[in-house]
């Protein structure tokens, strides 16, 4: 489900986009979120309706443009390494 929705996201992307550009697949277990990274930024209208189309992909809750650069913590419960 993850990796599916990564694929269909980025695909997307590089076909509607010439910058470099990608998108990263955040979240919980069953709960992907997207975080769309353009540089540079196109125009607002281009960004609001492809977030939108990405948020709208069957495994993607929801989607977020990423307009500066960001730290992500990355936690895991320690019973998913036994």
């Amino acid at each position: 489900m993850h990796g599916n929705a990564v694929v269909e996201a980025n695909r997307r992307l590089l076909h509607n986009v010439r910058r470099i550009a990608n998108v990263k697949i955040i979240g919980p277990l069953q709960r992907n979120l997207a975080l769309i990274n353009i540089s540079p930024l196109p125009p607002k209208d281009f960004c609001a309706s492809f977030v939108k189309e990405i948020s709208g992909l069957e495994n993607i809750e929801k989607a977020y443009l990423v307009e500066r650069p960001m730290r992500l913590t990355i936690r895991a419960n320690p019973g998913q390494y036994h």
